[in-house]
């Protein structure tokens, strides 16, 4: 872990690296797309993930961190801040390296695909449902770890099934229930909240389940859950990338909760639309 060497060990200074970053992403944020920081900071401790991510070891503070200079690189065009947003990538997961690269290919002026978002995600689904079942043996090792894991794990049935059938190369029929399951399957397993086995997963992943459902649920309602918003389009290329894991780890889907509370913020605060060529007010047409 980069913020643990860092941190010589010391796990006062980690929470304090932790909370400086996640201040310094909000800010990043804020100013990039004229919210209010207290505002969007408010909505981001709606999920314990949030206050998880500053008190321990793990790697979702620095994909917050990823995301906003992602966000400060794609408004002020920035070439400097987009090379220091992937080679931060590496040191959190190679999927949000992949992630970030796709998402920027996909504005090219030369690609066939631009503009095309439902036909670029199809393509994309398609792609990696051939991709993950020609690469069968070479994922061995992976699929081994899950099976173990998946021994311990109550209820892993229904993900069972759904990893076997992306390994026989159906991954474009597993997606919806695999992104739904990890995305909100824990959600409504309140009960687990009431008493709780094992704190981080019982309490911190429920409840970052539920965030994440609630606020699909008002962003869905409010009509703002559209394929034309950059937000919500760059976190449906992370989900179809993600949910190819066979690991079953909610807590790797943070950033599309943070991705997601930025797109409702933009919208419920009237502020800004983030779109396609930049960040204009809302009203205007490009």
């Amino acid at each position: 872990m980069v913020l643990l060497k860092l941190a010589g060990g010391n796990y006062y200074l980690i929470a304090l690296l932790n909370g400086l970053l996640l201040g310094l992403s909000i800010a990043i944020i804020s100013r990039s797309l004229r919210l209010d920081a207290l505002y969007l900071f408010g909505l981001l401790l709606l999920n314990p993930i949030t206050v998880s991510s500053v008190l321990s070891v793990n790697k979702e503070i620095i994909s917050l961190f990823c995301i906003s200079l992602l966000i400060k690189a794609y408004v002020s065009r920035s070439f400097v801040v987009l090379l220091a947003t992937i080679l931060l990538s590496l040191a959190v997961r190679w999927q949000l390296t992949v992630v970030i690269i796709f998402y920027i290919m996909l504005f090219l002026p030369r690609n066939p695909l631009r503009g095309r978002r439902l036909l670029t995600l199809a393509s994309l689904i398609l792609a990696l449902s051939i991709v993950y079942w020609m690469l069968g043996d070479a994922l061995k090792g992976v699929q081994e770890n899950f099976d173990y894991a998946a021994e311990g794990y109550e209820g892993s049935g229904l993900w069972a099934s759904l990893v076997s059938l992306q390994n026989d190369g159906y991954y474009f029929v597993a997606l919806p229930l695999k992104a739904f399951h990890i995305l909100f399957g824990l959600g409504v397993q309140l009960n687990k909240v009431l008493s709780p086995v094992e704190l981080y997963n019982d309490v911190w992943q429920v409840l970052h389940s539920t965030a994440l459902l609630v606020v699909f649920v008002i962003l869905v309602k409010k009509h703002l859950f559209k394929l034309s918003d950059n937000l919500i389009f760059l976190s449906l290329i992370y989900i179809v990338i993600f949910a190819l894991t066979p690991i079953y780890a909610p807590r790797y889907f943070y950033p599309v909760y943070v991705l997601w509370v930025i797109s409702l913020s933009l919208n419920m605060r009237g502020r800004v639309s983030l779109r396609i060529d930049g960040v204009i007010p809302l009203g205007k047409k490009i």
